[in-house]
């Protein structure tokens, strides 16, 4: 078994560098990948692994998009309803006689704060 190999780098383009057996099992299974002649089938099998893996990615990222959308949504319905409440306790104390803030449910409280 090869325990150093001398295999040519990008880094000093054609030049030689050592490196141990097992790196050099990574670099000749990722050329036997590369190189559409030799293991076809190897070469299906990642590229559809590759596949899977970024389809999951993908559907995980959307999924989690749309719980921040959901959360978002939550949060200003919880805000509006709040804002309505607050308008419609204003609006019962204008009925009363007091002078609320006009709210805007009612066109006519709108016209009454006015006139008063």
């Amino acid at each position: 078994m090869l325990t150093k190999q001398l295999v040519p780098t990008p880094r000093n383009k054609g030049g030689k560098e050592i490196i141990d057996a097992k790196s050099y099992q990574r670099v000749s299974h990722l050329k036997d990948f590369l190189n559409p002649k030799k293991n076809m089938a190897t070469q299906s099998a990642l590229a559809s692994e590759f596949a899977d893996r970024y389809m999951e990615a993908c559907k995980a990222a959307f999924e989690e998009q749309q719980n921040l959308k959901k959360k978002k949504l939550k949060e200003k319905l919880a805000k509006d309803l709040e804002v309505q409440l607050v308008l419609g306790q204003q609006h019962e104390t204008a009925e009363d006689g007091k002078r609320g803030r006009p709210t805007l449910r009612d066109p006519n409280s709108y016209r009454a704060f006015l006139i008063n």
